[in-house]
């Protein structure tokens, strides 16, 4: 390569960088709101403005040529503010330094937060300047929000994991010991009545296993978007009335569930399982935590909304628990058996079906669960 050739590649690149530097330059003037106003120690100079750029006009609402040889109070209107930036001045002379961010409302009515630093420089002729730089910082506090966000909630998802797992790992184990433990016993029981007392309780165990790990797998499926509803002609009365045979025979002796008066005729097409497993984790919580008076259940049609209700008159539900009761491991009891998901599925699956699903209650009073769905025929 010639000398010439170097010389204009080495020339191209300067040109080349001084373009760039001059865009930084550029976007550095627009963005970073700059002023410089006299420090003293004259007071008759009172804190004039000797410079600004066009990105402190912007921000101050005020031209240019409107702000340079005039100090604040000659400037702003609001004196709260001008006080408070002349305390402000005051303070960077004594300790040459300042530095806060504050909420400003700009031309275009929106609200950024702006960061500002004040800085004494020396003017070369024996007098003080101060010197103020001010840019938004409003993406980058909003990215740190985000990011401050993102990590309480992997803190509260590595709590719930671990409360998962140690819950899971107790359910689990309760089960699986009867079983196990009765399994053996059966092999050894002479007497027909204490076998089929053993099979009892094995089967109920079985039962308790399979519907927590059904549980799970539905949470899953539904946290994961892969559950799909099987959507059927359903009528209503016929489901509720399959459940009240249910649970009728597993109510406690003092306890009457009644299955109140319902539309005989609407049938809607919706799941019918899904439909049936949320009324029955309802029917199984009322009946679990009701010792005596009564559970009543059915479902009211009003502007093409079905409202599902369960009313029980048991322990009810602390205060502090109504706002959090659907979410993932919340008991009511930590002593009683479950998993603490059967209400979080009950949300999940209303949602999923387009409905709500909320509760009304009163500790040592009862409940009222109430779910709603749309009329889809």
């Amino acid at each position: 390569m010639s000398g010439h050739s170097k010389f204009a590649n080495i020339k191209h690149k300067k040109e080349k960088n001084d373009a760039a530097k001059g865009k930084i330059f550029t976007m550095i003037g627009r963005e970073i709101a700059v002023a410089v106003k006299e420090g003293g120690p004259d007071p008759a100079n009172n804190f004039k403005y000797i410079y600004c750029n066009e990105a402190f006009s912007v921000l101050a609402k005020v031209k240019v040529n409107d702000i340079i040889g005039k100090n604040d109070y000659e400037i702003f209107l609001g004196k709260t503010d001008i006080d408070r930036f002349r305390e402000d001045d005051y303070y960077v002379l004594q300790h040459n330094l300042l530095e806060y961010q504050e909420e400003c409302k700009m031309p275009d009515g929106s609200i950024k937060l702006i960061k500002t630093l004040k800085k004494t420089i020396p003017s070369g002729t024996g007098s003080v300047l101060i010197m103020g730089m001010s840019w938004d910082v409003t993406d980058a506090y909003k990215t740190q929000k985000e990011l401050e966000e993102a990590r309480c909630k992997a803190q509260v998802a590595d709590k719930l994991k671990n409360s998962f797992l140690a819950n899971m790992n107790h359910e689990i184990r309760t089960p699986l010991n009867a079983i196990v433990g009765f399994s053996k016993l059966i092999a050894d029981a002479s007497e027909k009545s204490d076998r089929d007392e053993y099979a009892r309780i094995i089967e109920f165990n079985s039962g308790l296993l399979l519907s927590m790990f059904d549980e799970v797998l539905d949470l899953s499926a539904l946290e994961s978007g892969t559950l799909t509803l099987q959507c059927q002609a359903v009528k209503l009365s016929d489901l509720c009335r399959h459940l009240f045979e249910k649970y009728v025979l597993m109510t406690n002796s003092g306890v009457k569930l009644v299955l109140d008066n319902v539309d005989e005729s609407l049938i809607v097409m919706n799941d019918w399982s899904r439909i049936s497993q949320v009324l029955a984790s309802l029917l199984n919580n009322a009946v679990k935590f009701t010792s005596a008076g009564s559970i009543h259940f059915g479902f009211t049609t009003h502007h093409n909304i079905i409202k599902f209700y369960v009313k029980d008159t048991g322990i009810g539900i602390p205060t502090h628990l109504v706002a959090t009761i659907f979410k993932s491991f919340e008991k009511v009891d930590p002593f009683i058996q479950g998993s603490g998901l059967g209400l979080t599925l009950c949300r999940l699956l209303v949602q999923k079906m387009g409905g709500q699903i909320w509760v009304r209650s009163k500790e040592n009073e009862g409940s009222i669960f109430y779910f709603t769905l749309p009329v889809t025929e």
